[in-house]
């Protein structure tokens, strides 16, 4: 659900977001005067304990014996009548299956015309019913008609300065699009890229800035830091029922910020959690497979990665007020037979409990995606694919050719 991505080779200044907000005169900026935010402060442990549910099995598709293959699926959606619709970042098209996980159509391909589309990054419901492809780089959302009729581009606009867009996701709230990414613009040998959290009306220009930083980069550093340029990307945020937003702005505290729909900060919700530590031979790796990017190559540009992973990696805001979040301890359960442990919070600030999703598969390798309809779907093979798409192999290089080809399972979740 979230994904990484590369930064800029340079090394990165974080300016104040409030001073960014200033410049931004033409967007909504309620939450820069308004009174300090309502507080939750939960305890260790959630008010009801835990509970258990259960992976049931419904049906598999991109096994060996398949003629259906995926590259690299990296977003799933449903539909009132149960039809997924499964982003391939690598193949570069929108597979939609139905109910019983027959094959109906794919929609778009790779290209820069109508319908057509390349880095992409996530997949959303848009608010005349089509369906939003959301391209990283230039970003935009490429809208496509349920039978595959290219229904126009949303081009995000930049309030400042002009320059390109970074998208990393989007959600949408009625007639809302909220949109999370960064505005790109050079000054000489200088690059600004301006983060932003922000929802847009229906001509894509901005109307609320619910988050913003700017991070600088000047081509002559050769060493850049990671947590410079960490900022809430695809999975550290959602949109809530009121049509608000809630977000985790912070990447190593557990602390959670409910916006109102019109930007305001309205509660801060917290618990106890100490930074999660990557171990060295995690760190080792992310180290090598970054010499190998042509950002190392090529330019000899260093990268400092942080010892710690992000605290929380997904936020899951649901139609009945609940705010789901998966911790990155969340990911590594100690259980037998535990895939994930998600945290359960009240609207209103309560932890309420946690949910331990029981059932097959490889959570550091594994992906597994809560639809929006209530059923879940694993995509075996996850970071197997990723690594291969990426040029890079985490297993020793023999094994490589007989790697399992992926496989996207559906789940009832009981």
């Amino acid at each position: 659900m979230y994904h990484a991505h590369p930064l800029s080779p340079s090394r990165s200044v974080r300016v104040a977001a409030c001073a960014l907000l200033l410049l931004i005169c033409s967007v909504s900026t309620a939450f820069s005067s308004s009174a300090p935010p309502d507080r939750v402060t939960n305890g260790d442990i959630p008010d009801h304990g835990i509970e258990t549910v259960v992976l049931e099995e419904r049906w598999r598709r991109g096994s060996e014996d398949d003629d259906l293959f995926f590259g690299l699926i990296i977003a799933a959606l449903a539909d009132d009548d149960g039809k997924v619709y499964l982003l391939d970042a690598q193949l570069n098209e929108v597979i939609v299956l139905d109910r019983d996980g027959g094959l109906v159509s794919t929609l778009g391909r790779k290209g820069e015309g109508p319908g057509e589309f390349s880095n992409v990054g996530a997949l959303t419901w848009m608010p005349d019913a089509t369906l939003g492809v959301v391209q990283r780089f230039p970003g935009r959302i490429v809208k496509l008609a349920l039978d595959g009729t290219p229904a126009g581009n949303v081009l995000p606009a930049d309030p400042v300065g002009g320059g390109r867009d970074i998208l990393n996701g989007a959600r949408v709230s009625g007639d809302v699009l909220i949109l999370c990414g960064a505005h790109l613009t050079r000054d000489g040998d200088t690059q600004l890229r301006r983060w932003f959290l922000s929802s847009y009306d229906e001509n894509a220009t901005p109307v609320v800035n619910y988050l913003a930083s700017d991070v600088v980069f000047a081509s002559t550093d050769r060493r850049v830091r990671e947590i410079d340029s960490d900022f809430v990307g695809n999975g550290r945020w959602d949109v809530l029922r009121d049509g608000g937003v809630v977000a985790a702005p912070q990447r190593d505290r557990y602390a959670l910020m409910l916006y109102g729909p019109d930007g305001t900060p309205l509660l801060e919700i917290t618990r106890p959690a100490e930074p999660p530590q990557r171990p060295q031979d995690k760190l080792d790796e992310m180290e090598a497979r970054y010499k190998a990017s042509g950002r190392y190559t090529r330019m000899g540009i260093e990268q400092e990665f942080s010892p710690y992973n992000p605290m929380i990696q997904q936020i899951d805001a649901r139609d009945n007020g609940e705010i789901w979040i998966l911790p990155t301890e969340g990911t590594r359960p100690q259980t037998e037979g535990v895939f994930q442990v998600w945290d359960v919070f009240t609207e209103t600030g309560t932890w309420d409990r946690q949910v331990a999703i029981s059932g097959p598969g490889d959570s550091e390798r594994d992906q597994l995606f809560l639809m929006n309809d209530g059923r879940a779907l694993l995509v075996s093979g996850f970071q197997n694919a990723l690594d291969a798409m990426r040029g890079q192999s985490s297993d020793d290089e023999s094994n490589t050719d007989d790697a399992e080809p992926m496989e996207v399972i559906l789940y009832e979740i009981r």
